[in-house]
């Protein structure tokens, strides 16, 4: 939660998905970013695109970085070993990452 401290975030902010859990697995969201080089939105609208059903996930750019960025989620895969991590902070860490300018 350094980082998150850091980069601005509130945990207020996040109101009712302001958990553990959420925290956790945000805290993998990047270190799994980390690893591979990417940020914290590709690799969570990578997990979105992979999952089963998925057939188009929608992506809210505010600016063209944000596309740019958002839009290199389709240049990797994620590991099953990625992919088993669950939770809401998936969906929640792509927004926080573009309010933060991600």
């Amino acid at each position: 939660m350094e980082w998150a401290t850091k980069a601005g975030w509130r945990e207020t902010a996040m109101g009712y998905l302001d958990t553990d859990q959420n925290w956790n697995i945000i805290d993998k969201i990047v270190e799994i970013g980390e690893a591979r080089g990417r940020t914290p939105a590709q690799v969570a609208l990578r997990w979105v695109m992979q999952k089963p059903g998925v057939t188009a996930p929608i992506i809210g750019a505010k600016r063209m970085a944000h596309l740019e960025d958002n839009l290199q989620a389709a240049t990797f895969e994620l590991s099953d070993e990625e992919m088993a991590v669950r939770g809401h902070g998936w969906f929640v860490v792509a927004a926080r990452a573009r309010a933060r300018g991600c």
